[in-house]
């Protein structure tokens, strides 16, 4: 089936334009899984509109009424979407997601080795704070309550594709989430490094990194009183052994690599099982670290296709934040097309080729190309483009 999938969706966009691709691709997904009488052209497509104009489903509702169109009411919408169990939507996105990375293999993307970055994504939450869906976070835009997502993702310019995204709730252990996103992530690509931030400084995490899924993974530690001492009087780049809970018994404790950089005032520190004690082998850890900051800039994008909603219900919530991800990897997806055959596209794979040791790869990964990309104004075109094939749609 995914086959065939693959190969409409590459014959409609070629056909006719990219944009009504995305929108048969969604509406087609999301029959397979919501197959009960469904009217997606009336329900589905002022949802996807919101999501890209970045407003709430009554807003798009009314717009799209004012301007004469025939659609579903907004209660319509998110009865629909309320019906929608979040497993399904979890597994829905799944299936699509793979058949963008089988359309991306057709031009060009190779399953070799890459870094990849996993983070948690919040979504402000300001209804009911009993909720079981609903997590405690720092406070932004008014509210220390969120929807959580967390998400593996492609850590290169160009295509930094979502690998796999989970709703994560007060249920989900960090350790699970961790080994589903990592398992999903090696259907496509083979893991050269794993980038994590400091909120996953735990033993359990440590040691699924590196016994369970047996990957190379870098991420800041915590500072404490006892890496502040060690910092205080050094200068330069040390690496040492470092021991969580060493005051608990043996079978609680995890030993690390601790790196400690502190070129300049500020110190930092940075747990590692990447071989390699020399300066310049601690140089490229460090270095490589900081491609994780692609991620961050792939959830600024998602945010900009997010459709809001006061409903409180978990399965609405769900679908629209699964949504927002899965609308980046198609946006994603046509700027690889459009650079199929470049040097764009080809650059980083040409230099990564023949790396065996992890710090070939690393060098090779940090190399500045002489490219650059503005993801956000590509997103901005990308989003007109949809929100005018839906309303081609709608005229019809």
């Amino acid at each position: 089936m995914i086959k065939s999938i693959v190969a409409r969706f590459i014959k409609t966009f070629r056909k006719k334009s990219f944009a009504d691709a995305v929108i048969w691709f969604i509406m087609y997904f999301v029959k397979l899984y919501y197959p009960d009488n469904l009217d997606a052209k009336k329900t589905l497509l002022p949802v996807a509109y919101a999501s890209c104009m970045g407003i709430t489903i009554s807003m798009a509702v009314k717009q799209l009424k004012r301007k004469g169109y025939d659609i579903h009411s907004n209660k319509t919408a998110l009865d629909t979407l309320a019906n929608f169990p979040a497993l399904s939507v979890e597994k829905m996105t799944a299936e699509a997601r793979e058949v963008v990375i089988r359309v991306a293999r057709k031009y060009g993307l190779t399953q070799r080795r890459t870094i990849v970055s996993i983070d948690f994504h919040d979504k402000p939450f300001y209804g009911d704070r009993s909720l079981k869906e609903v997590v405690g976070t720092k406070q932004k835009l008014g509210t220390n309550y969120a929807y959580r997502y967390a998400t593996i993702c492609i850590c290169e310019e160009g295509m930094r594709f979502n690998l796999a995204t989970i709703a994560v709730t007060q249920l989900n252990l960090r350790k699970d989430v961790v080994l589903k996103l990592i398992k999903e992530a090696k259907k496509y690509v083979r893991i050269g490094q794993v980038l994590l931030d400091r909120g996953f400084n735990d033993t359990d995490i440590i040691d699924l990194l590196r016994e369970g899924v047996k990957v190379h993974y870098t991420m800041p530690l915590t500072e404490n009183k006892k890496v502040k001492r060690i910092a205080k009087d050094m200068n330069g780049i040390i690496t040492m052994p470092y021991t969580f809970y060493e005051n608990r018994p043996e079978e609680y404790q995890t030993t690390v690599k601790l790196i400690v950089d502190k070129r300049e005032k500020e110190a930092h520190y940075f747990i590692t099982n990447i071989a390699g004690e020399n300066k310049t082998a601690l140089l490229l850890i460090i270095e490589a670290y900081r491609k994780r900051w692609g991620i961050e800039t792939g959830y600024r994008v998602a945010d900009d296709f997010y459709a809001w909603t006061t409903s409180k219900k978990f399965s609405i919530r769900c679908f629209l934040g699964l949504l927002s991800f899965l609308l980046q990897d198609l946006w994603i997806l046509q700027n690889f097309i459009e650079q199929k055959g470049t040097p764009f596209q080809q650059a980083r794979s040409k230099m990564l080729k023949g790396c065996r040791k992890i710090l070939q790869f690393l060098k090779k990964s940090v190399q500045e190309l002489s490219f650059y990309w503005r993801p956000e104004l590509e997103a901005e075109l990308f989003r007109e483009d949809i929100t005018d094939a839906i309303k081609n749609i709608l005229s019809r």
